[in-house]
């Protein structure tokens, strides 16, 4: 994390946890960078094996594990060929196993940290347990045992009867949308009323009272103030009382738009449209800071696929080619083609038989195109245009009526 990125640096952080819960050491600092820097290291192991399963999968050899000097040393002989190649497949997954062990031991480290860092913090998971003895008596315990508690007591009303009330995990921490935070506040007051009418229609007669005490206890620790906390309880309950109405469907659907939330612009905006049009408005907040310091979604970059082309570097000779996937997988199989002495590749049998070398410096995608069909045809038509050209197949038939006039197109 740079000292001039959008958090303000690991400086403003830990003035922040000193400042936010009184509990904050170099140590802890020091351990939430190390926790990045694991998370970075884990993305990259786990990138590179799906990159050495994917070369494995469809027998691409990469360039830093290809045996260049076994044909040197050994000359081309067919066994060593074979030798070769059961060398450095074997080598392939040996490298998973290296990485897969590495990214294994990564992990294990990144829980030991995570367990580390809470309970360095425990006000930061455990305050809920510790206000929940503070403010209620023994009686409550019993129905609401510690947060980190795995056995938890069956529940019985006075009468004998079963209850029910809100369930919480053991890895609970109670932690919400804070008040404080750069969002609407109707996502503010959508917070408050979602956990007041879980409160109020999860729990019995008996325990409804105790699960609202507890739900503002949790709102008060995000900096929700009392008074918000006590005009929207008022709604809630006025809300809850009310039946259900059956007939949604014969109701009409308000028109909705959704604006971007940039402080209180946004709410004259929004106040600005609902009094000249008869709309509903809707925000959406900005980047969150997870998805700033951490994403750990891989994404994955659209294949190149379509119809490309090599020119061989000895004569003028090209080969067109098409393929769904990425071009440059397709050229990485010729040349590992050319490196086998394979007899099915016309571009191999080309550099084999005439002694010649491929241009490096040629690969290129002549035309991009997802569609099989439409791929096949341009690659018919790019082949019919060559006139020194290594292909033995001309690709699908198409009418030399038409052809010609298509020819000027490309």
């Amino acid at each position: 994390m740079a000292d001039n990125n959008i958090l303000g640096g690991w400086k403003k952080l830990y003035e922040f946890l000193r400042t936010l819960r009184g509990e904050a050491s170099e140590e802890i600092i020091h351990d939430i960078k190390k926790l990045e820097s694991l998370y970075k290291q884990d993305i990259h192991l786990i990138n590179h094996i799906i990159f050495l399963r994917r070369c494995k999968k469809h027998g691409i050899m990469p360039k830093g594990l290809q045996l260049t000097e076994f044909p040197r040393r050994f000359g081309p002989h067919e066994k060593m060929n074979k030798m070769q190649q059961h060398t450095e497949s074997r080598l392939l997954s040996c490298m998973i196993n290296i990485n897969y062990t590495k990214s294994n031991k990564v992990q294990i480290d990144i829980t030991k940290l995570r367990s580390r860092i809470r309970s360095a913090i425990p006000s930061l998971w455990n305050w809920p347990e510790e206000e929940i003895k503070k403010k209620y008596s023994k009686t409550l315990i019993v129905f609401i045992p510690p947060f980190n508690s795995q056995k938890r007591k069956k529940l019985t009303k006075n009468d004998s009867s079963l209850g029910h009330y809100v369930y919480r995990k053991p890895t609970q921490t109670c932690q919400y949308l804070n008040f404080r935070s750069f969002h609407p506040r109707a996502h503010k007051i959508g917070v408050i009323d979602t956990l007041l009418t879980r409160a109020i229609r999860l729990s019995d007669d008996e325990h409804v009272k105790d699960e609202i005490q507890l739900t503002k206890i949790i709102l008060m620790k995000n900096e929700y103030p009392p008074s918000l906390i006590n005009d929207r309880l008022r709604r809630v309950e006025k809300k809850c009382l009310q039946p259900r109405p059956n007939n949604k469907k014969d109701e009409e659907v308000k028109k909705r738009i959704i604006l971007p939330w940039t402080g209180d612009v946004t709410s004259k905006i929004a106040s600005y449209l609902r009094n000249k049009m008869d709309l509903d408005i809707g925000y959406f907040p900005g980047p969150k800071i997870g998805s700033i310091i951490c994403n750990a979604k891989q994404k994955l970059e659209k294949p190149r696929a379509g119809v490309y082309s090599m020119q061989c570097n000895s004569c003028p000779a090209v080969y067109i080619g098409e393929t769904e996937r990425d071009f440059m997988i397709r050229i990485t199989e010729h040349q590992n083609d050319i490196r086998r002495e394979s007899t099915t590749s016309p571009v191999a049998a080309h550099m084999i038989e005439n002694d010649h070398q491929l241009d490096p410096n040629s690969f290129k995608l002549v035309v991009p195109e997802q569609r099989r069909f439409f791929r096949k045809f341009k690659e018919a038509l790019h082949i019919k245009k060559l006139t020194n050209k290594i292909n033995i197949s001309n690709g699908v038939n198409i009418n030399p009526i038409w052809s010609s006039t298509l020819l000027n197109f490309l």
